[in-house]
């Protein structure tokens, strides 16, 4: 199963963010919020809420612990200007 979650108008620019979504991508869900966690820099709060919902979203529809899941895709692109 495929679960979502998305975030839109983040006030951080997609170039500082990226480095963060590349590190985890492909990664278990629950080594992904660890490494969020311990990396002390405020951009990564934004993927973390992010991935925490999709957390969130499996335990609803799927009864998937963290532990299970596995980060398949994870863009950041360009919002509005």
């Amino acid at each position: 199963m495929q679960f979502c979650a998305k975030a839109r108008f983040i006030k951080y620019s997609p170039f500082k963010l990226r480095p963060f979504a590349d590190v985890i991508r492909g990664k278990n869900a629950q080594f992904a919020l660890n490494w969020l966690a311990t990396h002390a820099s405020q951009r990564t709060e934004p993927v973390a809420k992010v991935l925490k919902s999709a957390v969130a979203n499996a335990k609803q529809q799927g009864k998937c612990e963290p532990t299970e899941l596995y980060i398949k895709d994870l863009r950041v692109d360009q919002g509005p200007m």
